[in-house]
């Protein structure tokens, strides 16, 4: 109930107190019953032996002897208590940016939480260590050029790769007046080394801090990830002991997942996007970018003196900490917001207007089509609306990036046959 349904702690302490008193009525109704089988079966038990048995069939209900009055699930103090006794439990632990302010942040180690993963067999054996591969194929991440050029997996045998996730969500409605007063800063984080299959659930991804985003950009990112840069380096240069493997494992982060919000404020780079250099992968200007070839990046500060140069305006909290990670390399394309709501919907709308204008199609047909289709699994959750004729005549489709995706792999099948062949849209 508290794990997996969310149930409030004082929910379930409600519960408790009526599902014990349910279980003390149903005392009187086992005498009875017992009464009635003997009876039915001609059976002579005297009063005393028919009360001990149904007190010894309640006393022993392992429901209520763990949640009568001194019962090991009774409080939620008590709770707390067999919790950690019985699972493996770790601590969040609340630390302090300093000591004047008084203002903290939630850290759940890192460390600690992969040696115990590690030391569970069921998880060990999922995991892939190293991976044989087929030139021109790409299975894994680590078929790639960034993860065989990296000193640190290449040298170990036995090593993981941790993938970062951060992002900011809005505790309260995000347009009401309490908007970004309790805006929360997040990292969680994800063993690389997991089959896909396993890595996308959510059980497999693991919360490592919290903070007040505000208390975040006013004291840094680097005293918010300081005890997650202490885990990591250590992980990094120690690594942890696998008892089931008799060995060190050692890892180091691989990537870093975020809007491109997120990873330009975690780099170091311009955190506005209208600026003269806004890419995070090469030098291009916004007057260049639709003529020119993508050059090299340049990271280091050509003058200390100068505050911004090339887009860049601070070193990396995480490449200054730790020695296998590159800014540039560490922060993959944010495939939801420059993809599918950023390139492709401007992209669909232009096809859309071309079919639209030369007569292949309507869009009241095209609509008729998108809402009667018979979306199915995932993609009903999915499914795209309707498309406005602003929208189209504005450049893009609407629709969020789930919905534009479904479109993009269905319009295919939805007007295929009414475009000729040789349409160059």
């Amino acid at each position: 109930m508290q794990c997996l349904l969310h149930v409030s702690k004082h929910a379930i302490q409600a519960i408790i107190e009526e599902f014990n008193d349910i279980l003390s009525l149903s005392k009187f109704h086992t005498t009875e019953i017992l009464k009635e089988v003997f009876a039915k079966h001609n059976i002579e038990v005297e009063e005393e032996i028919i009360q001990e048995i149904s007190n010894s069939v309640f006393d022993k209900n392992p429901v209520l002897v763990t949640t009568s009055e001194k019962g090991t699930l009774s409080t939620d103090y008590r709770r707390n208590k067999y919790f950690r006794e019985h699972f493996s439990i770790i601590e969040p632990t609340e630390l302090l940016y300093d000591r004047t302010s008084k203002k903290a942040f939630v850290y759940v180690s890192v460390n600690q939480v992969i040696e115990l993963l590690l030391n569970r067999a069921e998880f060990l054996e999922k995991l892939v260590f190293t991976e044989e591969s087929t030139p021109g194929f790409y299975k894994t991440f680590q078929d790639g050029s960034y993860f065989k050029q990296n000193e640190h997996f290449g040298e170990q045998e036995l090593s993981i790769s941790l993938a970062l996730y951060i992002d900011d969500f809005e505790l309260c409605n995000p347009l009401g007046t309490s908007k970004k007063i309790h805006k929360i800063t997040a990292l969680y984080w994800v063993i690389f080394n997991l089959p896909s299959k396993f890595r996308s659930t959510l059980h497999s991804i693991h919360l490592a801090l919290l903070g007040k985003t505000s208390d975040v950009k006013q004291f840094g990112y680097e005293k918010f990830l300081s005890p997650l840069l202490k885990d990591l380096k250590s992980l990094e240069q120690t690594g942890l002991f696998v008892q089931t493997l008799n060995n060190y494992v050692k890892g180091s982060v691989f990537c870093v997942c975020a809007d491109n919000l997120g990873a330009h404020a975690l780099a170091g780079f311009q955190e506005s996007f209208n600026v003269k250099n806004f890419c995070r992968f090469c030098v291009t200007n916004r007057g260049e970018i639709a003529t020119t070839a993508i050059s090299d990046f340049l990271l280091q500060l050509n003058n200390e003196n100068v505050p911004h140069v090339n887009g860049v305006k601070s070193e990396c909290v995480l490449s200054k900490h730790l020695s296998y990670f590159h800014p540039v390399t560490g922060f993959p394309p944010d495939i939801l917001h420059d993809f599918f709501e950023g390139v492709i919907p401007v992209e669909l709308s232009l096809c859309l207007k071309k079919f639209i204008s030369k007569g292949y199609i309507t869009l009241d047909r095209l609509n008729s089509l998108i809402t009667s289709f018979p979306y199915k699994y995932s993609d009903r959750v999915n499914k795209p609306k309707a498309i406005s004729k602003s929208n189209v005549e504005k450049g893009n489709i609407g629709g969020n990036g789930h919905e534009n995706w479904t479109l993009l792999r269905f319009l295919p099948l939805l007007i295929g046959k009414s475009i000729p062949e040789q349409e160059p849209a």
